[in-house]
């Protein structure tokens, strides 16, 4: 239940913060994050943090793993990236 209110509180900031103009960002997003992982499941995996660790799965290291995500260092950057072409398609709709 504690999972569900967090959620529920998390998503309530955000369009909370969307409504009142706040852009969609990284620091947003983070503390949306945060909100989401306040409490129960998840509460002591940095909440509000991207990730700075590799991560994968099956194996037991990237190098053997069936799945491995992106590196971890061009990661913020894409982000940045891909937010600014949204706030250039919702401002090329108004």
């Amino acid at each position: 239940m504690r999972e569900v209110s967090d959620c529920v509180a998390a998503y309530d900031y955000a369009e909370c913060q969307l409504t009142d103009g706040f852009p969609l960002s990284i620091r947003l997003i983070t503390a949306t994050h945060a909100k989401l992982l306040a409490s129960g499941h998840g509460r002591t995996q940095c909440p509000g943090e991207f990730r700075r660790s590799q991560n994968w799965i099956g194996g037991s290291r990237p190098g053997n793993a069936r799945e491995v995500t992106g590196a971890t260092y061009g990661r913020l950057y894409a982000y940045d990236s891909y937010l600014a072409i949204l706030a250039e398609g919702s401002e090329a709709i108004h």
